[in-house]
């Protein structure tokens, strides 16, 4: 089917029936004939042609290091409540936690056509600062603070004091930290800055004996947290910097037979709602607002789309305390 015999069908010119098409003013009574007809005949407009046209193709690039994250699924939920409220469809990548795949995606979606990308951020290396630099295709990033691009984020460092604080209150003062890499700034820098932050708020030291780095995984935690064990260091809280950490590192501590909070306090990050209806005691954790990320992202990404004039902006979310039971 073409515009004209839709219109021929529908008793109406071919401008009314392309009026309808981009939502433009027409009779409520020629609407509806339209409509009907479409409805009869199931057509759908060519895609190459409305690209043509409007010079958009309603498709968003969306890069993500993995598909089998609770906290990415989420961030992606809420992308696809807001791009469906727009027309927009997601085109998604999944890079494995490979930078380099990172940034062949980058490329890939700048040089077809999708009007805009949002980036899962990790890291932030000197090849993602040179693409950002060249960029001309709208982007925001999710997860990390950037300037070289419009970011939305999360205030890991104030959680993790938050968090910190809360063990030292309750008077637990030799702390162990389960971090992970410092190549992921927001997870690896942001949150064990945090951690000390709070600990030098309470004129409280560091030993850094208690440090391990682990995988974003509940057996890294198990592992880390049976190291520290082995160690026989003397501690009574252990800040994990996310709640996967936290699992394995309750599950390897309950195998010692220590009580937890009496013995050893834990806190984790991210507010995992099966890692926090899984384990007991429930875990004393930080929310972080994942579903009104993507949305924020994405409703950003519009705007910028939308509008010639690209403004780079800073977002950075807040976070809700989870009482648990292991604090």
């Amino acid at each position: 089917m073409t515009i004209k015999e839709i219109a021929a069908l529908a008793d109406v010119s071919p401008a009314t029936v392309s009026r309808y098409m981009n939502n433009g003013y027409i009779s409520k009574e020629k609407r509806e004939r339209i409509r009907a007809i479409i409805e009869q005949t199931g057509y759908s407009p060519s895609m190459h042609a409305q690209t043509l046209r409007t010079r958009k193709t309603m498709l968003i690039g969306v890069i993500v290091p993995k598909i089998n994250s609770e906290s990415i699924s989420r961030m992606t939920s809420g992308i696809s409540q807001a791009l469906s409220e727009t027309g927009y469809q997601m085109l998604l990548a999944d890079t494995e936690n490979d930078t380099e795949k990172e940034l062949e995606y980058l490329n890939l979606f700048k040089n077809n056509p999708v009007d805009g990308i949002i980036l899962f951020g990790t890291s932030i290396t000197e090849k993602h600062k040179a693409f950002m630099e060249n960029n001309s295709i709208p982007l925001v990033v999710i997860g990390q603070k950037t300037t070289l691009a419009s970011c939305i984020y999360h205030d890991d460092r104030t959680a993790s004091f938050v968090l910190t604080e809360k063990m030292i209150l309750s008077g637990k003062k030799k702390l162990a930290f389960l971090g992970v890499t410092p190549d992921d700034p927001a997870c690896g820098i942001e949150r064990k800055q945090g951690f000390l932050d709070a600990l030098s708020h309470y004129h409280l030291t560091f030993n850094p004996r208690l440090e391990e780095i682990c995988e974003f995984d509940i057996r890294s935690g198990y592992d880390h947290m049976d190291s520290l064990l082995k160690k026989n260091q003397d501690f009574n809280g252990v800040f994990c910097a996310t709640d996967m950490i936290a699992a394995g590192a309750i599950k390897r501590l309950q195998e010692e037979h220590l009580l937890i909070p009496g013995q050893v306090a834990v806190t984790g990050i991210g507010h995992n709602p099966i890692i926090c209806m899984a384990i007991s005691p429930q875990l004393t954790t930080a929310h972080l607002h994942y579903r009104v990320c993507g949305r924020h992202a994405t409703n950003l990404l519009l705007g910028l789309i939308n509008d010639d004039n690209e403004i780079i902006s800073q977002t950075k979310l807040g976070f809700e305390i989870v009482e648990g039971e292991t604090v």
